[in-house]
C-alpha cells in the first residue's frame, strides 16, 4: 500500500512540476521584450555579410527603373550600399540590429499568441513615446523560426505601411529572401519631373495630390557572403 501511495505521490509530483515549467514558459513568452530576444539572438552571430538586391518599385508618379545594388552590414548597425544612381531601401528587415532599434522608445504589448490567431504568430503591437504624430507599429514573430515576417505602420490619416518578408536558409541563418513593401497613401506624391539644367537628378514638381494612392516595393536577395570578413574602411 505504501508503495503504491509512494508511486502516485511522485506522479502527482512530476505532473505538478510540468504544470509549473509550463506555466513558467507561457509566462516568458508573453513578455514582448524576450519574444523580439528569441529573434535577436541568432544574429548576434552575424557579424558581416553582403548581399545583392535587385529593387523594384511600382508607385504611381514615382518613375525608378528596376536598380541591382550590393548592400555591406558590418556589426552592430554599420550599413554600406553600392549602386548606380538613386535607389529606395525600407530600413525593417535589412540588418540584424533591426530588432534593437525597434525596441527605443516604445511601448510594446503583445495583441496575440500562436494560438489565439490564423497566423500562427506572436503579435506585438508598438506604440512610438516620441513619434510627431500617433504612429503605431504592429509586428508579426514566426515563432517556428523566430523571425520578423510581417510589419505594419500606421500613422493616422497620412499612411499605412505593410512589409512582408520571406527567408531563407543560409549558413544556418535565416535571412531575406524577398521583401515586399505595400504603401497606401492618403495623398499621392507629386510627380518626378525630368532631369534638367537646373536640376540634374530631376525633382518633385507641383503639390500632392487629394487622392489616395497605393503602391510596391520589391526587393529581391541573392549572392549572400557571410561572415567572410568586410573591411571597415568601405563604412567611412
Amino acid at each position: 500500500m505504501n508503495q503504491k501511495l509512494l508511486h502516485l505521490s511522485l506522479l502527482i509530483i512530476m505532473a505538478l512540476l510540468l504544470g509549473v515549467m509550463t506555466s513558467l514558459e507561457s509566462q516568458t513568452l508573453s513578455d514582448p521584450v524576450i519574444i523580439l530576444g528569441k529573434v535577436q539572438a541568432p544574429m548576434e552571430a552575424i557579424a558581416d555579410y553582403s548581399v545583392t538586391v535587385t529593387v523594384s518599385v511600382a508607385v504611381p508618379n514615382l518613375r525608378m527603373p528596376d536598380k541591382e545594388l550590393r548592400l555591406f552590414y558590418q556589426q552592430p548597425d554599420k550599413i554600406h550600399v553600392e549602386t548606380d544612381g538613386f535607389a529606395m531601401l525600407p530600413k525593417v528587415g535589412l540588418v540584424p540590429s533591426q530588432i534593437n532599434q525597434l525596441l527605443e522608445n516604445v511601448k510594446m504589448t503583445l495583441k496575440s499568441t500562436p494560438e489565439q490567431n490564423e497566423s500562427g504568430a506572436y503579435i506585438i503591437n508598438l506604440q512610438h513615446l516620441e513619434a510627431p504624430s500617433k504612429m503605431t507599429t504592429t509586428i508579426w514573430i514566426n515563432p517556428k523560426r523566430w523571425t520578423l515576417d510581417k510589419v505594419l505602420m500606421n500613422v493616422p490619416d497620412i499612411a499605412e505601411t505593410v512589409i512582408t518578408i520571406q527567408y531563407q536558409k543560409f549558413e544556418g541563418f535565416w535571412l531575406p529572401e524577398a521583401i515586399k513593401v505595400y504603401l497606401n497613401m492618403q495623398q499621392s506624391i507629386p510627380a518626378m519631373q525630368r532631369p534638367s539644367i537646373e536640376y540634374p537628378v530631376g525633382y518633385f514638381g507641383g503639390s500632392s495630390g487629394k487622392e489616395p494612392v497605393s503602391g510596391i516595393i520589391t526587393l529581391d536577395f541573392g549572392d549572400y557572403r557571410v561572415n567572410q570578413g568586410i573591411d571597415s574602411k568601405i563604412f567611412e
